[in-house]
């Protein structure tokens, strides 16, 4: 039931959609109702609570993950570009490679990159 609803709320999340705690409430209704009927109003509440916690933790880590693996990257583009032009694995030369606007933009590039060589190792 957890995995199931882990990869229901991923899928709502690459959706592009806004995901609100309500929405991933609904779903998780639907989901413990079908695997576990039997739960009083008190109980999949504190169930989904238990679940929510886990998954912000879980959305956490690959955060850190995605974000240390986009420092590597500028830190490996500085020292193949040399100073004052980062490059990004797209090509596309970062003016400000800290700026939030560019490292939304960026930042699918490079962790595509990082989860490939992960892949090769």
């Amino acid at each position: 039931m957890i995995a199931e609803m882990d990869q229901a709320a991923d899928a709502m999340r690459e959706s592009g959609a806004h995901v609100r705690r309500h929405d991933l409430q609904l779903v998780f209704r639907e989901i413990q109702q079908a695997h576990m009927p039997h739960l009083s109003r008190e109980q999949w509440l504190e169930l989904f609570e238990l679940w929510l916690e886990r998954d912000l933790a879980r959305l956490q880590t690959e955060r850190r993950r995605t974000l240390n693996a986009i420092l590597d990257a500028i830190e490996s583009a500085a020292k193949a570009n040399g100073p004052g032009k980062i490059r990004c694995v797209c090509g596309a030369v970062l003016k400000d490679p800290g700026d939030p606007a560019t490292m939304a933009e960026h930042a699918p590039h490079v962790a595509t990159i990082a989860g490939l060589r992960r892949l090769a190792r």
